[in-house]
């Protein structure tokens, strides 16, 4: 069971975060223009890609948790479908800190 604080970190992963992710990658969002990380951005091109994939992996993780949480999901299916989403969460993850270590060496040969 998830705890009330659970409930609604996850809620607000899914209904704020989700569809920011889906219109991201639909429409091919550009790097940040005024931020710390524009020049690792602009640096290493997939890195955003690669970012919005990962939370959309923890989206999806968030709905699979609610859904077992309130029993859309049934506990079985739940139990065989987690395993899966931990691992495509680490891909993700490990995937994403490659992309900005490589993008973090580009800005430091650069300068």
């Amino acid at each position: 069971m998830l705890s009330t604080f659970e409930v609604v970190l996850h809620a607000v992963a899914v209904i704020v975060l989700l569809p920011l992710v889906v219109q991201s990658l639909i429409t091919g969002s550009q790097p940040p223009r005024a931020s710390w990380f524009t020049r690792y951005y602009s640096a290493e091109k997939h890195l955003t890609l690669a970012g919005n994939i990962f939370l959309l992996a923890v989206c999806a993780n968030a709905l699979l948790r609610l859904g077992l949480h309130f029993g859309y999901v049934p506990s079985s299916i739940g139990a065989q479908i987690e395993p899966v989403f931990h691992i495509v969460f680490a891909i993700t993850l490990l995937v994403f800190l490659v992309l900005l270590i490589k993008a973090a060496l580009k800005v430091h040969r650069a300068n």
